[in-house]
Order: structure tokens, then sequence, then C-alpha cells
């Protein structure tokens, strides 16, 4: 990769004054400077080498126009270089905020995240940072993408070397546990209505999120028969189902002493071997829903907008089964 120079490491490995490396550039003698930001420009060894090579054809007599034409086409080359450069470089720049804000939001949450604060440690202007994020929503939703993927890249060893489903399902959680702060922030940041107003902030999480449920569903894919006839209930809700129930567990276990991770990672696991036995038709689920299809209808087409707690009458609950339908569920 080709190192990258200020303006001041460039004079003092040739002995040419900014003054005088500016002018060059002007006449095109040298190549442009990649520009990261508005007042960060950056060299290369290109203008090392073709500053000493400058000096040494002013040194055998040529003119500032002969030695021009001598070195257009090494400026032309360094020039496409250049470019290369300025995207690199603003790609350096722009994972250093990632990992700046990612541990800042893992170690005190979004309220406690400030952007002067990543500005400072990341060593940048906020002008450069407003020219990679448009606000703490978009970079927070990015960070938790980011954290997705590494969590993937983490455990894909340990999941292809297992077919098990539980223990897949463990590895899996275990990524999740990583990811929980942010997650946190990231849920309340979705309730708030933050992913419709922000579309910077939409992206990423929608991305993110993608990635997760791709891979609940692909493994829900896989536990249903060869040839069975479609769930009534999509994959894509089962799965946000089991990433909901899983979040809910877990922040009813940061309340109190009361539950252990243990505990949290069990009930987690019961309930994903729950729907496993039902899509693979061990329990046979569908037929059951079958029998509360007229009630689900009722109670959809009638769910009133606002809280079910109140003075208004709510929808009408169906009716509980008897013993006697109770008898046959299997």
């Amino acid at each position: 990769m080709t190192e990258t120079l200020t303006i001041s490491a460039l004079e003092r490995l040739t002995g040419v004054t900014r003054t005088t490396i500016h002018y060059y550039i002007r006449r095109g003698l040298l190549p442009q400077a990649a520009k990261t930001a508005a007042s960060r420009s950056l060299y290369s060894s290109d203008h090392v080498r073709i500053l000493k090579r400058i000096e040494q054809l002013k040194r055998d007599g040529l003119s500032l126009a002969e030695i021009k034409k001598e070195l257009r086409p090494a400026v032309d080359s360094a020039n496409e270089n250049s470019t290369h450069l300025a995207g690199r470089e603003r790609e350096r720049i722009h994972q250093r905020i990632v990992q700046v804000a990612a541990e800042h939001f893992v170690s005190y949450g979004y309220e406690g995240t400030h952007v002067s604060t990543i500005i400072e440690k990341a060593g940048i202007t906020p002008h450069v940072f407003y020219g990679h994020f448009t606000g703490k929503s978009q970079l927070l939703a990015e960070c938790f993408s980011a954290f997705v993927d590494s969590n993937m890249a983490l455990l894909a060893p340990q999941l292809a070397g297992t077919a098990d489903v539980g223990q897949r399902l463990l590895y899996k959680v275990t990524g999740n546990l990583r990811s929980r702060a942010m997650g946190v922030d990231v849920m309340t940041l979705i309730r708030s209505g933050e992913i419709q107003r922000d579309a910077d902030f939409r992206g990423p999480i929608e991305n993110a999120w993608g990635k997760v449920l791709g891979h609940i569903m692909a493994d829900l894919a896989d536990m249903r028969p060869s040839g069975a006839p479609p769930s009534p209930v999509p994959d894509e809700l089962i799965a946000y189902a089991l990433v909901g129930a899983f979040d809910n567990t877990y922040v009813r276990s940061t309340w109190d002493d009361t539950y252990t991770p243990a505990d949290v990672l069990r009930a987690h696991l019961w309930l994903y071997m729950a729907v496993h036995a039902a899509l693979s038709g061990a329990v046979n689920i569908d037929s059951l829903i079958e029998r509360y299809e007229e009630s689900i209808q009722e109670i959809a087409e009638s769910a009133p907008a606002g809280p079910l707690l109140g003075s208004s009458p709510g929808a009408p609950l169906p009716q509980e089964n008897s013993g006697e339908d109770a008898s046959d569920q299997s």
C-alpha cells in the first residue's frame, strides 16, 4: 500500500519547500495531492520520486517546460494513483470513526456517547466527521451493522462444524449477547420512529437485521421435512418473534439477580426447540391454528387502534376449548 505523507513530511524527505511543491503542482510538474477533506491534502511516494527527478533534470540543465514534457507520463500515472489514495484514506478514516464509536456505544450506551468525544478520540475535525456521517443515529446503525458482520465472521467456523440445531442456536445467541449493548439502543430508536425519519439510519439497520434474520430463516427452512406444505405463519415473522423473545428475556435478566445468563440461554433454547418440533412435524401446530382462524380474523378486524386497557371495551376473546377438544390436539 502506498504510504501517505503530509506536506511537512514531504518537505523533510525531499528538502523542497512547500511553496515550490505547490508551484510545481500548479504547473503540472507534480501530481495533484489526494484530497480527503477540504483542508487536508495527502502526498505519496510518487511525489517524493518525481520531486527528486525534477531536481536531477534541473541539474542537467532542462527548462521547466522540458521537464514537464519529460515527466508527463509519470505525472499522469501518479494522478490516477492519487485518486485511489484518497479513497483508501477516506476508508481508513471512516473505519477509525466506527471503531472508536463502537467502543463508546458498548461502554456508555447511545445517550452517554457524544459526537464531540468521538471526534476527539478519532483525531479528526467536525468537518471530517460530518463528511462521513449525518449524525449519531446513522453512526450507531453502521456500528451495529459492523458488529453483526464481526460476530458472524467469528462464529462461521463453529457453525460450519455442526449441523445440530440446538448447538447452532447457542453459538448464534453467543454472538447476539456480544451485540446486546448496541442492539438495545438500536431497537429503542426503531420504536421511536427513527427508522422512518432517517433514511441514513434505516439502510444499515435493515442490512444488519437482514443478515441476522437470514441465518435464522435458513435454519427454519431446514427444519421442515421435504415437500411439507407451507406454514400459515411466515418464517420471517417467526424469526422476528424469536429475536424479540430473546431480547425481552435478556432485559428481564438485567432487572435483578433472579435469573442468570444460563437461565436466559436455557429459556431461549427451550423456545427454539419448541419451534423446531412444530416445523419438523413432531407437533402439529398448523392444525391447532386452523381451529382458531375464525377468531383470529374476528379479533384482527375489530382490534382497537389504542391500548386495550381503558373504558372502551376491547375485542371479544375466543372461547376456550373444552377438555374434549383439547384431548385430541395431537
